[in-house]
């Protein structure tokens, strides 16, 4: 049974995410539930050097050549105000590019997340294969 493409680049992430010494949790729009709550949320360990920068994350998952809904867009700025690196994701591969300039910009700026999860937002862009 095939899984619905979504559904794949969840599964993708969350296991990624594990597999590199992580936690995330992914989160179901249902009524009990924020509106435009990030579909997973997490943190992972990453390298930098000899240093290990523990990079918070929050992240909307769509397929290529969709984009968020302005609640969405809301709710990932609120995150990335509350100190969570966020972005929309749409492959494995941006997902991972996201992290490693994630964890690069926090170690080089003293444990600060990036400022605007716009700028993630737009300069982020993977070719999906």
């Amino acid at each position: 049974m095939s899984q619905k493409p979504e559904t794949k680049i969840s599964t993708d992430v969350q296991s990624w995410v594990i597999n590199h010494g992580g936690k995330c949790v992914k989160f179901h729009g249902d009524p009990m539930g924020e509106l435009g709550t990030p579909d997973i949320i997490g943190m992972i360990p990453v390298y930098v050097g000899r240093v290990v920068v523990g990079v918070p994350f929050a992240v909307e998952l769509k397929l290529p050549g969709e984009e968020p809904t302005e609640i969405q867009k809301i709710q990932l700025m609120r995150w990335n105000n509350a100190g969570m690196h966020t972005a929309v994701i749409r492959s494995l591969p941006e997902f991972v590019l996201f992290i490693e300039e994630a964890a690069y910009y926090q170690y080089e700026n003293r444990g600060t997340v990036i400022p605007d999860f716009r700028k993630v937002y737009h300069t982020i862009q993977v070719k999906n294969d």
